[in-house]
């Protein structure tokens, strides 16, 4: 585009401004772009440990659901929250599906140190409502209950050798954080 000069007399004199080359946003020198490449490299990778971690834990949180939609005085509670617990114990390794019982409450026990095992009380009460159909789970008992099946299923500790001496394909689940 091409300035013509203003033909009137007061504007005669006045030079024409050049209009500037527009600044590019793109970096000049390679420092900026290696910045900028290690950036991103380090978006990508956490991006990725991100969605490992999702991947990896996605059945605790269907489990969570499942055992949040147990109502602690609904009938057979007490098999409601075996078959969870039993489900995520099968997911970490098929080896645990044969588990019931001491051996049962002792992989609890050793998958979360952290938490404070069940009084025998309702351990008795929990086993013996899964091998007789006539005996309920008192109210204070499942309340109780419920609240160990969350807590374990939230901080549990999963190996991962164990989860994949079976299935090699099946990758395995790593400690929850919050």
């Amino acid at each position: 585009m091409h300035h013509q000069p203003p033909s009137t007399y007061i504007l005669r004199e006045l030079a024409d401004v050049e209009v500037m080359d527009s600044v590019s946003w793109w970096p000049q020198t390679i420092g900026w772009k290696v910045l900028f490449a290690l950036l991103v490299i380090a978006l990508a990778y956490v991006a990725y440990k991100c969605g490992l971690h999702w991947w990896q834990n996605r059945y605790r949180q269907e489990a969570l659901d499942a055992l949040a939609n147990i109502q602690p005085n609904s009938h057979a509670v007490g098999p409601h929250f075996f078959n969870v617990i039993k489900a995520v114990l099968t997911y970490l390794s098929p080896s645990y599906a044969k588990l019931i019982s001491e051996p049962f409450f002792e992989q609890l026990t050793e998958m979360s140190p952290d938490i404070p095992e069940l009084d025998e009380s309702v351990r008795d009460a929990w086993m013996t409502s899964l091998v007789n159909p006539n005996f309920e789970l008192n109210s204070e008992d499942a309340v109780i209950l419920q609240k160990y099946c969350l807590a374990w299923v939230k901080y549990h500790v999963a190996y991962h050798q164990t989860a994949n001496e079976n299935n090699p394909d099946r990758e395995a689940p790593c400690q929850h954080s919050n």
